[in-house]
């Protein structure tokens, strides 16, 4: 992976567990991304139907950024590069919850909009309000935005025995 920060914690009974990683955008992010969220909850101990909601969510607003988040050059400086963000995404656990967190250096806030049946895109935010719970965007203080999302047992993803 073209990783700058991986760090994974074991999961221990009612303990929260969270899992970070910090990637370049590149076209391959999505993919390290859910392969990085697939391993970290099957780690974990988390069941199917769970690994591959979560997958789905966070590879949303992770290709929006892979495909977006890259910032032009200012007006009037034609010569300057391409300014690109970081991404990081966090997996936080808990017993009764999992939350999602993708960060990145845009302060461009995902907007939900309404497609038609052949459009090619546009389906990421709701594929994330139909398997989350709630999500929500910020703008981080220091630069760039954010993008929450958690699943509960409300939804029906987690074993009723936790």
């Amino acid at each position: 992976m073209n990783t700058l920060a991986d760090c994974a914690i074991a999961r221990h009974g009612d303990e929260v567990s969270s899992a970070s990683i910090t990637l370049q955008p590149a076209l391959t992010v999505p993919g390290q991304v859910r392969t990085f969220t697939r391993q970290s909850l099957y780690r974990w101990g988390e069941d199917e139907q769970l690994i591959e909601a979560a997958v789905r969510v966070v590879c949303e607003p992770v290709t929006n950024t892979v495909r977006h988040g890259a910032r032009p050059p200012s007006p009037g400086r034609q010569c300057e590069r391409m300014r690109l963000s970081l991404i990081t995404l966090t997996l936080t656990l808990h017993p009764d919850a999992l939350r999602a967190e993708v960060r990145d250096g845009s302060g461009i806030l995902p907007v939900q909009r309404s497609v038609g049946r052949e459009d090619e895109c546009g389906r990421g935010l709701a594929i994330i309000d139909a398997l989350a719970e709630y999500w929500t965007p910020g703008r981080a203080r220091r630069g760039g935005k954010w993008v929450r999302a958690c699943m509960s047992g409300r939804n029906g993803l987690f074993d009723g025995g936790r």
